[in-house]
């Protein structure tokens, strides 16, 4: 059964295709898990539309992290927008949950709750000295330093998703983009 002939699921103001994909990859900063999104983005087709954390928080609202934001708000109602055209969607981010998490916690579950189904959940949990090596080989590594990064790093900071899957610093790009896209049946 392809996309266009799914069943469609009514939650909320969003008409929902029970087909598409949500695959949400989390993680420290530094981590891999940019590189892997689009990676993911580019090698299927049609293109999942990617939604990154920090474009919208630096590059769309330029905001800092605290009590106040509002990225999240904006998060929630891009992924509306991409399930209602009917759109796999990559959500890739630090989103802490030992921080901040109540946050972040209300706006999966509340992605998940209009998604149901079809929805993969990866955490990187890569030791803060990969993340920084990674790190260092980016664009953004003018945009931050270590010290920021020390600042932000939570080891082991899971969900309570039953469904996250473990990607540690032994899985490549290669095999993390194939592990993810099998497990996914993007491949």
């Amino acid at each position: 059964m392809d996309k266009t002939s799914s069943e469609v699921l009514f939650c909320s103001d969003v008409k929902i295709h029970s087909m598409t994909k949500i695959i949400l990859l989390r993680g420290n900063a530094g981590s891999g898990k940019s590189t892997v999104a689009r990676e993911i983005q580019n090698r299927v087709i049609p293109h999942p539309m990617l939604i990154e954390q920090d474009h919208f928080r630096r590059k769309i609202i330029k905001e800092h992290e605290g009590p106040d934001i509002i990225s999240d708000k904006l998060i929630l109602e891009t992924v509306k927008f991409g399930l209602s055209q009917n759109l796999d969607i990559i959500i890739e981010g630090i989103f802490p949950f030992g921080r901040s998490g109540d946050k972040y916690k209300k706006m999966f579950d509340k992605i998940f709750e209009l998604h149901p189904n079809e929805n993969f959940v990866y955490y990187f949990d890569i030791p803060f000295a990969e993340n920084v090596k990674r790190h260092q080989t980016r664009d953004s590594a003018k945009e931050f330093g270590v010290e920021k990064m020390k600042k932000w790093f939570l080891e082991n900071d899971r969900t309570n998703y039953t469904n996250e899957q473990i990607i540690n610093s032994s899985s490549s790009l290669e095999q993390t983009v194939t592990r993810i896209l099998s497990e996914t049946g993007l491949l």
